[in-house]
């Protein structure tokens, strides 16, 4: 169970990292 909330957490961390790199991407692609 340790290991699959682990998973989850890393998972979440990366789509978030993800979610930024694109936002950040699109506003200096505006720019």
């Amino acid at each position: 169970m340790n290991f699959s909330l682990r998973q989850l957490k890393y998972a979440m961390l990366s789509m978030l990292i993800t979610f930024a790199l694109i936002v950040i991407y699109q506003y200096a692609g505006s720019m």
